[in-house]
């Protein structure tokens, strides 16, 4: 529970500009969440004397809800018994998105942020190795013909790399390539990959 003192604004009375500030909170008539940013900055008259405070609110619920997580397990005997649980258990959440890779000696499962505290206890005898939050997901849908054609994937890759976008991961179906990136790369890559597909 935030104190009144901590909060932004109080903080920078004090004189201590804020920056970023990320508050989660409820609202009491729909009982839904709510994540905004806060920003607060001093103002000072001509002699130096603080004079009001400054204060940016932004929004970014919407954003929280459809940012990924991805997290890493080291492969073990018990892997797919936490595989199995961990879908059962995400099939009741409607609207939220996991996927499960395994590969020779990890299992990679990228997840809403909703379903964290899912794949945590799904996994949680399992040695974790690797997470990295505040992940984007792009998918380009592709001609089944895709399969026959030399170099599809490289010139989406070589494109991405051109304007210096990374990729954290990728994830593909028979007809779908799904990239992760971080949120901060989302608008580039997204008008990258838009271009693309216009041409």
């Amino acid at each position: 529970r935030l104190l009144p003192s901590d909060w932004p604004a109080a903080r920078s009375l004090r004189g201590e500009p804020v920056r970023n500030f990320e508050l989660h909170g409820i609202n009491r008539r729909t009982g839904e969440q709510w994540v905004a940013i806060y920003s607060s900055t001093p103002l000072y008259d001509v002699n130096g004397a603080l004079e009001s405070v400054v204060i940016t609110i932004q929004d970014i619920t919407e954003r929280k809800r459809t940012e990924l997580t991805l997290l890493t397990y080291r492969l073990s005997e018990h892997s797919n018994e936490c595989q199995r649980q961990l879908l059962s258990l995400a099939e009741r959440q409607k609207g939220s998105f996991v996927t499960v890779t395994r590969g020779v000696d990890e299992m990679l499962v990228v997840c809403s942020r909703s379903l964290i505290d899912l794949v945590e206890s799904a996994f949680a005898s399992q040695r974790q190795i690797a997470r990295v939050d505040n992940l984007t997901a792009l998918t380009l849908r592709l001609n089944p013909e895709t399969l026959k054609t030399p170099g599809v994937y490289h010139s989406v890759l070589k494109k991405l790399a051109w304007n210096k976008i990374s990729l954290v991961t990728m994830i593909c179906t028979f007809t779908e390539l799904t990239v992760l990136l971080e949120h901060s790369q989302t608008s580039a890559a997204y008008s990258v990959l838009s271009q693309m597909v216009t041409h």
